[in-house]
């Protein structure tokens, strides 16, 4: 089992990821066999390659579960950032890719205060988007054996709302079927103090 950490629209860097850890060969082909990889979220976000990272992963996260592996990717606060349609840390130049996706909803009303050449980017990040629909799929959470795995950590508040429970209402919010739930709402914070409760988390996850 590999952990991989943040990829931030870098597609060269993510493909090296995937590579170093035996996964995929230079044609992207999963040649890992059995190899469970955790891809810890921040797909997206401060690089410029947004689109062709979630393609990226989307496609070898297919190809690992056709062959044998498996590709576990979370969602973490630049995906959450998205849903929310917060622009925060997003490259000019990643806008530009999104414009050729097509179905959609490029009439919503709340879009029409979004800037060109965001609004494309926005309306497939957002909750029942295209690629939000997809990324609905992805836990918050993943817990593998004795494993927790999370974008930062869980704080002692989270280890008790339950893993379940925030994978399911993070992953309907992105399927646009609910409002935002609380887990993405804090989502932040949490990830703000997780430097003042390490220990106490340590000590929750082993009960």
């Amino acid at each position: 089992m590999v952990a991989i950490g943040d990829i931030h629209a870098d597609i060269g860097a993510a493909r090296s990821a995937f590579r170093l850890a035996g996964a995929i060969d230079d044609t992207d082909d999963w040649i890992g066999g059995n190899l469970i990889v955790v891809q810890l979220v921040d797909v997206i976000g401060r690089g410029y390659e947004d689109r062709e990272a979630l393609d990226f992963i989307l496609a070898v996260r297919q190809t690992a579960d056709s062959a044998g592996g498996k590709v576990h990717v979370l969602v973490g606060n630049h995906e959450v950032f998205g849903a929310e349609l917060a622009l925060t840390w997003v490259s000019e130049a990643a806008y530009a890719a999104f414009k050729e996706i097509p179905g959609l909803n490029m009439d919503a009303p709340w879009l029409a205060d979004i800037p060109e050449p965001r609004p494309a980017r926005s309306a497939a990040l957002a909750p029942g988007g295209y690629y939000a629909g997809k990324m609905a799929e992805f836990p918050a959470v993943l817990r593998i054996g004795d494993t927790i795995f999370a974008h930062g950590g869980v704080t002692p508040y989270w280890a008790g709302y339950g893993i379940d429970r925030i994978n399911e209402e993070v992953g309907l919010w992105f399927a646009g079927e609910t409002d935002q739930p609380e887990p993405a709402l804090d989502y932040g914070g949490t990830i703000e103090v997780l430097e003042l409760v390490n220990d106490e988390v340590t000590g929750v996850l082993r009960q």
